[in-house]
This record gives C-alpha cells, structure tokens and sequence, in this order.
C-alpha cells in the first residue's frame, strides 16, 4: 500500500506539465497579494504596517497603551487642524462661522497642534494625512478591542444574554422553543468561556495573520490544484484505458483505488501548506508578526473564539483543516470521475459543486435562520476563521451544538462518501474507459474580406489578446471595488445640504433654518430659477450651488427689477439694427451650379491643363493649380 501510493505520488509530481501548473498557481498568488495590497488614497501600505510591528516589537502592554493612544491623540488633532482650515478656505462667512464652532468644540487644541501640522512631521508611518489617519484609527480600534478582553469575559460571566445574540434562533419569535433554545445558548456559552482569562494577552496587529490565512485568491487555487490532481490520477488512466490493466492484478481491486486516494491526500495536505506557508511569508516578511506564541484572543478579530490555544497552533489546525476539506471535495470528485463517461461531465460537476457552494455563502445572511447553509458548504469549511476564530452555535431541535464540530462531521462526511464513491466505482468496473465524447470545435472565424476585421481577429482571438485585457480588466475593478472615498469638509457640507433640501419645494426650505444650514432658496428672475442663497452670511453674493427646483411659491419676486429684461432686449435689437451698416459689405462668391462636371480642354501652344485638388492634403499634387505638360496627342503613360 506504502508502495503503490509513493508510486502515485511520483507518477503525479514527475510530470513536468503538472510541476509547471502548480508553480504557475503559486506565481499567480504571489502576484494577486502583492497587487491587491498595493496602497491607495485612503488605504496604507503594507510598508506602514510594519514600521509598527517593529516600534511595538519591545513594548510592554501598559507601553503598547501609551503609544498607541498618543498616536491616536495626536492624529485627532491634526484632523481638527484640517477641517478648521479647509473650512476657512471656502472664503466666506459660513465657512468662518464652522471653523470657530469646531474650535470650541476641542478648545485648545487647534492652537497647539498648528505648527506641527504645518513642518508635517506628524506623518509616521506615511506619506499623506488620509493614509495615516486611516492606519491610526484600524491599529487604535483593534487595541481597543484587544485591551477590553478581561471586561469581555467577565460580561460573559455575568450576563450571558450578551453572547445571546450570537447564536441563530430557529423557532419561531417569542416561542417556547426559542426561549428554550435561548437558555441552553447562555448556559453552554458561559461553560466554554471559564477556562479563558486575559493573562495570556499580548496585543499584535492583526494585519499579517488575516491577509495571510482569510485570502480568497489562496482557496481558489487550492481548489484548482485538486483539479489538476484528479485529473492526472483518474481521467487521464481511464483515457488510456489503463484501468483494465491494473484491476487484473493481485491488488489491483481495492489497494491501487487506495494508493490513489491517499496520494490525492497527501497532494492537498501538501499544497494546503505550501499555499498558505508562502502567504505566511510574504506578510511575514512585508508586515512581519508579534509573538506567536500568545493567547489567539490577542489578536483583535479572533476575541470571540473561545479554543484556548495560541497564535502558532491557529495556524497549524487551519492548514490542515483547509488541506482536509480540498481532499473531501477531491475525493467526491474523484467518485464522479469513476462514475463518468465522458472528460467534461467530472469538471462540470465539480464547478457546478463550487459554485453552488459560494452562492449560498454569500447570499444567505450570517443572522438568517438558513445560516446553516451558507457555512456548512465548502467555501463554508473553508473560511476557519469563523469556527475557530469566532463563536456560533447552531439551533438543531432546541439545542446549541458548535459550528466547529458540525464542520468537522462534514469534513468526515465528504471524505467518507468520496472515498466509498470511488472505490464502489472502480470495484463494479462497469465505467473504466472514457468513451469519445469531444465537443465539436467552435470557431470564431468567418470569412469575409474586413482588413480592420482580419486584424482584430488575428490580435485579440488567435494571439489571445482578449484574455489578457480581461484579466487585467478584472484586477482593476477588484482593486477598485475595495476602495473607499473619504470626503472632504465642502463635499460632506454639501452632501447633508442636498439631503437637507432635497424633494419639492417647501416653506420650511424657504425660510432660514434655526439649526443646520441657515440657507434660504430665493428666486431670481421673476421666480422662474429658485438660487440659494444664505441670509445674513453670504451677503448679496450669491451662492455657486443653483438647484433646479420647481417654481416657488408666494411671495413677490426678488432680484433684479422687472423693467431690467425688456431693457436688455430692447439694446439688442438697436445693436444688431446697426451691424449692418457698420460693417464692410462682403463679396458674395457666386457658386456654379451642379451639374456634370466638365472635361479640361487643350489650349493654344501645345499644353494641356490637367484637373489638380483645390483642397490641401490627400493628393502628391495638392496645392498645385496647374500642370504644363507638351501634348503629343496623349499623356505618357506614366502620367
């Protein structure tokens, strides 16, 4: 059995087209963490995140508070010297009026933190306000979260209805079985809790450790490599009609199917380690880690887990447990490519199985009552952060059972029946040849005389062009989707004014609100066009933002007076009345008919005047009127 499954194993890993694939997936990883970490205008790099880790490095906890309190403190502080200026920039009284009531909100503290926003040493770890501001606030927030664990715990203790809420209540609102189902969430709740305390706690950002293990990318091509796997071990035997062969022999019947599954397993387990052991690196070397050896719960997004285990041995039961549910999934596929006639049917199904697994993780609600669904599928198991890094309880007939060890019966449950499936398959060996089912050949090319067509299909089809633009195209509308915007004093003071006035027009809008924006909307032009305008602030000048609102109601029209238009219109009629004569009479070109055109004639003295282009361009002899050439009764032939 050793035997035959170390055969397996080099039969699959000494194909250099398979060593190839798997490297290029490895390639492409590397590529998608680099690019989706790239920094951006309200995102810091990962640069920032470990010039923190290596400041922090040494700290004590009461030391970590300090620091990161003051980086807090001071980041405050250059954001209300921000606001205040960029409200005195907008040049007018509002604008004054809102710098000096953010000044006496935090009295003081626009005097002292001036001058250093203005050397902007205040920049740590970045380049630009936005970038440190937002790498501040996520570090302070985790500390936060991390620094509160002992009052958690005792929360826990004593009012367990807190965790109440975390567990999915499958009975109907207000029943005797939720209330039943309720009771025993708070008591079990309370139980997994008591072994935990905070003596353990060292705080550490947990910007590494989440990019490394929750990366999407790494799943995928985890899933792909099962793929390749299956494919080289099963569909390719059965394409050569090798099957025959080996189930005649001694262990031919159960022990080759084996040696077969256990190299599958050895493959996903190793690749699960390689995938996820380089994304540790990468961050480990971009970010770098505090100490591994800490409670999980010092790590802000895992304070509701309750396994008393450190950051080291997290990792360790994630791999394997990623690694278990690729082999669960290669197993099942496996029995589907012993069941199969054809090579696409094993694909098809397998694809089909992912993606009905990814549409229910991400369609059903974490707080529905079908939550069961959405993380007992594959891309369910897949994401151990919430079973291991979090807590849930699932309501089944009134009893909280843990999400992780209903995770772990799938897990058994896909690798059982894939590995009965595959065997039951290859025993009965009724399917052990692939029959010649290929898909006709579909081609785009249609003849056709098109150069520009020709071209096109030559660079975007043949050339595969039009995949490269694709993939490009789908990096940068992944990047962009994750991006936020962060608006400036004018935008988020504009932004609450249109929600203010937005809809018909009304009296309240009319008149001067007494909190708020004291703007007024004042019709201009005989009340046709509404301006806004603010009373008492902006003067007579009037405002650059013009609504396009409905005519307003009551009221005598303000502005300018009625008689100014007709005036207006009267001074330009005298003005164009009196063009004319100003002006020079312009020579009118009399234009020939249409008509044919006529043919040059030969003139006296043997030359012959030849059609040249009046227009510039185009033509070797434009701009030239006329060309003498001697007539000898016809052009030469090179004319």
């Amino acid at each position: 059995m050793f035997r035959l499954t170390g055969f397996e194993l080099e039969k699959l890993w000494g194909k250099r087209r398979f060593r190839l694939s798997c490297l290029l997936l490895l390639l492409l990883e590397l590529f998608l963490m680099w690019y989706t970490t790239l920094p951006a205008e309200g995102k810091a790099g990962l640069s920032a995140y470990k010039a923190f880790q290596k400041q922090i490095s040494a700290m004590s906890e009461a030391e970590k508070q300090a620091y990161v309190t003051g980086l807090k403190e001071t980041m405050d502080g250059m954001a209300l010297v921000q606001d205040v200026l960029m409200l005195q920039g907008m040049g007018n009284e509002m604008g004054d009026r809102l710098a000096v009531q953010a000044m006496k909100s935090a009295p003081g503290v626009f005097e002292a933190c001036y001058e250093r926003y203005q050397r902007g040493d205040y920049l740590t770890f970045t380049d630009s306000f936005w970038q440190e501001q937002s790498l501040i606030e996520e570090l302070y927030e985790e500390w936060e979260k991390t620094a509160g664990y002992g009052a958690y715990l005792q929360s826990v203790q004593e009012r367990g209805s807190v965790l109440g809420g975390i567990g999915i209540f499958g009975g109907t609102a207000g029943g005797e079985e939720e209330a039943s189902f309720s009771a025993r969430n708070v008591k079990k709740s309370a139980e997994d809790y008591a072994g935990l305390s905070d003596e353990r706690i060292r705080w550490m950002p947990g910007k590494g450790l989440i990019g490394a293990m929750n990366n999407v990318w790494t799943d995928i091509f985890l899933l792909l490599s099962v793929f390749l796997a299956v494919g080289d071990l099963i569909l390719e035997e059965k394409e050569k009609r090798l099957f025959y062969i080996t189930k005649s022999t001694r262990y031919g019947m159960g022990r080759s199917m084996g040696a077969k599954l256990a190299a599958l397993f050895l493959h996903c387990v190793g690749m699960a380690a390689v995938l996820y052991g380089v994304n540790l690196l990468f961050y480990g070397v971009t970010v770098g880690y505090g100490d591994l050896g800490a409670a999980l719960q010092s790590v802000a997004a895992f304070r509701e887990s309750c396994l008393p285990v450190s950051i080291r041995a997290y990792l360790v039961l994630s791999v394997l447990t990623k690694g278990l549910a690729a082999f669960g999934f290669g197993a099942l596929l496996a029995a589907v490519c012993m069941a199969a006639e054809t090579i696409y049917l094993p694909y098809g199904v397998g694809i089909l199985f992912c993606g009905v697994s990814y549409i229910l993780y991400t369609a059903i609600p974490g707080a529905s009552r079908w939550n069961l669904y959405k993380y007992l599928n594959l891309m369910g198991i897949l994401k151990t952060e919430h079973y291991y890094g979090g807590y849930l309880n699932f309501d089944l007939f009134g009893h909280p059972v843990p999400q992780r060890l209903l995770t772990w019966g799938l897990l058994f449950l896909l690798a059982a029946a894939g590995t009965a499936g595959s065997l039951w398959f290859f025993i009965k060996g009724e399917k052990l040849a692939l029959r010649d089912g290929r898909l006709p050949a579909i081609s785009f090319f249609r003849p056709h005389a098109g150069l520009l067509r020709h071209e096109c299909y030559k660079i975007m089809i043949a050339n595969r062009a039009a995949l490269a633009l694709l993939a490009f195209g789908l990096l940068a509308g992944y990047r962009e989707w994750g991006q936020n915007y962060y608006l400036s004093v004018q935008e988020a003071y504009y932004q609450d004014m249109m929600l203010r006035l937005e809809g018909e027009l009304t009296e309240e809008k009319e008149t001067p609100h007494e909190t708020g924006h004291p703007h007024q909307l004042v019709p201009l032009g005989g009340g046709r066009r509404p301006r806004l305008r603010a009373p008492g602030v902006l003067g007579a000048r009037p405002h650059p933002l013009r609504l396009q609102l409905s005519r307003a109601r009551g009221g005598p029209a303000r502005g300018r007076p009625q008689g100014h238009a007709r005036r207006q219109r009267a001074r330009g009629q005298r003005r164009r009345r009196a063009l004319p004569q100003a002006l020079p009479q312009r020579r009118v070109r009399q234009r020939r008919p249409r008509g044919r055109r006529r043919r040059p004639r030969p003139r006296q003295g043997g030359h012959r005047l030849l059609p040249c282009h009046r227009r510039q361009g185009g033509h070797p002899l434009a701009g030239l009127r006329r060309l003498r050439l001697p007539l000898p009764g016809r052009l030469p032939p090179h004319v």
